[in-house]
């Protein structure tokens, strides 16, 4: 039968405010099995339009093929975007509980309301070709609250040279999980990620959307959102090409629906691997509360700066999200 259904909704993030969301999703569209979906998602950062076509039988086979076209704008501290973006992109189980993703994407890129320190790195416009590919593994046992297993990926992505565009540079991405039951309902949690870049060709800075970014409810707990590393003269997040960081986190059932937490985050951005080195991380520690929800638990963490920067005197900051930290 058809399936077709709308969703709204409706969120608040200690970063992005207000946020609402509408989808439009047709199952069995064309009577063939694929899925078509159209969205738009809004917060006082970004306003994004979103249009996407699954076949999950591509040619008879167990390949997924996905096609999608997106519209976006972010308002980011220093700089601002607006992106139109077309990614084709082919993915299939492979075993070991691993799934292997290839795609490409092209984008185009426009830059304004830019720091003066950022844009001597950033044009005001970008055209950029991807070649990329990824490999995720999920063992763990359960999509939202997971008390044991494991969860790992790796991307590769090759922008520029044959694939078309103005930018070019290679960017790869590392992370790995780990979840264990320690005793009763009190879950150990790690989390490591990696990522570095480097531009090749005719391109020498890369500019600064396409940066690693640190700080925040997904990453420092403690810190604003990607205020960790480096900083222009007007106080605005510059990115780096590297990034390194990890996190520990004890979570245990309380009572009701509601989760306990507390946590330990770490890491760090720069131009080279000196510059992330454990010696060089800023942390951040501290507790927060977990509402159990279909959708995932309603997050709430307070972090505290263990080693902030001279100067610094908000040692702490409250987190709301939705979802794990990871």
């Amino acid at each position: 039968r058809r399936l077709k259904y709308l969703k709204a909704g409706a969120g608040f993030g200690s970063e992005e405010k207000e946020r609402l969301s509408l989808v439009l999703t047709y199952h069995n569209f064309l009577n063939r099995g694929y899925q078509a979906e159209a969205a738009v998602n809004r917060s006082r950062i970004w306003l994004e339009y979103r249009g996407e076509f699954t076949n999950r039988d591509f040619f008879g086979t167990r390949i997924e093929q996905s096609t999608r076209f997106t519209w976006r704008r972010e308002d980011r501290s220093g700089y601002d975007t607006e992106s139109t973006q077309g990614r084709v992109g082919l993915a299939r189980a492979i075993g070991w509980d691993t799934t292997a993703d290839l795609h490409y994407r092209l984008q185009r890129t426009v830059a304004f309301n830019v720091d003066s320190d950022i844009s001597e790195t950033t044009p005001g416009e970008t055209v950029t070709g991807t070649l990329g590919t990824a490999l995720n593994r999920d063992t763990s046992n359960d999509l939202f609250f997971p008390t044991r297993g494991t969860r790992s990926g790796i991307s590769l992505e090759r922008t520029g040279w044959l694939f078309g565009g103005n930018v070019h540079f290679v960017k790869t991405a590392m992370d790995a999980s780990g979840y264990q039951s320690l005793f009763g309902p009190v879950v150990g949690t790690l989390h490591g990620a990696f990522g570095a870049l480097r531009p090749t060709d005719r391109t020498t800075d890369v500019p600064v959307y396409e940066r690693f970014f640190t700080g925040g409810a997904g990453s420092i707990r403690g810190y604003r959102e990607r205020h960790v590393g480096p900083l222009d003269s007007f106080g605005a997040p510059r990115g780096a090409s590297m990034h390194l960081g990890g996190r520990a986190e004890i979570r245990s059932h309380l009572f009701w629906r509601l989760t306990g937490a507390v946590f330990l985050d770490g890491g760090q951005v720069g131009a080279k691997p000196s510059q992330v080195q454990p010696s060089r991380w800023k942390y951040g520690t501290g507790g927060g509360i977990r509402v159990r929800t279909p959708i995932g638990p309603l997050r709430a963490d307070m972090g505290y700066k263990v080693n902030p920067d001279p100067g610094d005197r908000d040692r702490w900051r409250l987190h709301l999200s939705v979802g794990e930290a990871f």
